[in-house]
């Protein structure tokens, strides 16, 4: 038997298989769970990162009176370490004669026959030395200071010895000028220097992330037709599916161009601005706990700089000079016979340093002069010897009465010329002789 379906064809129902339908119907929960875990997961990134930024600015605000401090005394620091830098090149450049005095005392030698009648210690500098070497004087010796010596000898013999003496020694070089006999007395003068070999000198070495756009509004539904409805009524689960699906489609696809990738780059500009408080709060905590021994650097720094500034006042205070010079000859034993002041040379100084030129003439015997000069080396006021010079004007006893003379510079500092020009770079200071240890008359 045949069945025949005589219904128009607008109201007979096709039978096709349900499998269409449920695909349909299981595009909805896909498309929601595709548009809900990606917002939620970005939302919950972008939360953390405000909330890590949150907690870092407070962190810093909450730091920014120790970071202030720091600053300060950074600052402060700096400035007491240009002058401390003055203080140690002044030191460190300071030679001290007594060491090269009984140096040379301790080498003369004993019962030779030779007198010193007068000797002058001074500073030899590079050029000179060099052009002595070339003539075979102190050559391969670093020779630094040179005492010049007028003396007599009862023989030639005696002369010979004392030549010898300091020849053969590799702490000493000799210069030999001239001998010559007295025929009245039958003396033999004579004048020398005497090269003193120096020690080789060390070396010294983001803006706020831009907030994106509020959700678009959800479109206003299409304004559905009776014809519209029956269209889609009239579609097999097939068709629909379809439809559905290129719905959702749209859907996903304008989520992600309009919310999705604005939230992503909301979420890189948080990084990166999380990156950059963190870079500055981690160098607010180590410059927090810095403080502490930044406090005790700048209060020796200051310590060094009151002990500075008292050796080297603002005012050249002669006063105080002739006042401590003369305590310092008459605790020697020694008599300051003349003291005059006359100008100092400026050349290698630090800036602020301006120098005070004096020459101090005085007479005592050997033990009492080189206690005096011992003692204006260590002076509380900072003061440098150049020269020294001392003769004898006649030969009476074994420990006679000298005559002296003391080139000596004091100096006065200027803080406010102190501050070195920018990009300047103070260069190391040589390194000084050791301090007076003790000689032998």
């Amino acid at each position: 038997m045949v069945e025949i379906n005589l219904l128009p064809q607008q109201y007979r129902k096709q039978s096709e298989p349900s499998a269409w339908r449920f695909a349909t119907y299981a595009l909805i929960p896909v498309t929601v769970a595709a548009l809900l875990i990606p917002e939620v997961m970005t939302a919950t990134r972008a939360g953390d990162l405000r909330k890590q930024i949150d907690s870092l600015n407070g962190e810093a605000t909450a730091l920014a009176p120790v970071n202030r401090e720091y600053g300060q005394l950074t600052t402060e620091k700096t400035q007491l370490e240009q002058i401390t830098a003055i203080a140690n090149q002044l030191r460190e450049g300071k030679t001290y004669w007594t060491n090269d005095l009984a140096a040379f005392t301790a080498q003369l030698p004993t019962g030779s026959g030779v007198a010193v009648k007068s000797m002058t210690i001074k500073a030899l500098d590079a050029n000179a030395l060099s052009s002595l070497q070339q003539t075979g004087v102190y050559s391969g010796k670093n020779v630094g200071r040179e005492i010049d010596l007028t003396g007599s000898a009862s023989s030639q013999q005696a002369v010979v010895t004392f030549l010898r003496t300091f020849e053969t020694n590799p702490n000493f070089g000799v210069n030999f000028r001239s001998m010559q006999t007295d025929s009245a007395t039958g003396q033999y003068s004579f004048s020398a220097s005497v090269g003193i070999v120096q020690e080789a000198t060390a070396t010294a070495s983001a803006t706020d992330p831009a907030t994106p756009g509020s959700a678009p509004a959800a479109p206003a539904a299409p304004a559905g037709t009776t014809q519209g409805a029956a269209v889609l009524t009239k579609l097999s689960p097939r068709n629909l599916f379809f439809v559905a699906l290129g719905v959702c489609l749209i859907i996903l696809a304008l989520y992600f161009t309009m919310r999705f990738t604005p939230r992503q780059t909301e979420i890189s500009n948080l990084q990166g601005e999380l990156d950059t408080i963190t870079t500055r709060v981690t160098t607010l905590r180590s410059n927090a706990q810095r403080v502490p021994a930044l406090r005790e650097e700048v209060a020796k720094l200051k310590v060094q700089q009151d002990e500075f500034l008292a050796a080297l006042p603002q005012t050249a205070n002669f006063g105080g000079v002739l006042d401590e010079l003369r305590l310092t000859t008459s605790a020697a034993g020694a008599t300051m016979n003349s003291f005059t002041v006359q100008g100092g040379n400026t050349a290698g100084l630090p800036a602020g340093v301006r120098p005070i030129g004096l020459n101090v003439a005085v007479s005592g015997r050997f033990a009492q002069l080189f206690q005096m000069l011992r003692s204006v080396e260590t002076m509380s006021r900072f003061t440098t010897v150049n020269n020294v010079a001392l003769q004898l004007p006649t030969a009476t006893t074994f420990d006679p009465t000298l005559e002296g003379t003391l080139a000596l510079t004091v100096y006065t500092f200027d803080p406010a010329q102190a501050t070195p020009a920018a990009g300047e770079t103070p260069q190391a200071p040589d390194a000084p002789n050791a301090a007076p240890a003790g000689g032998t008359q």
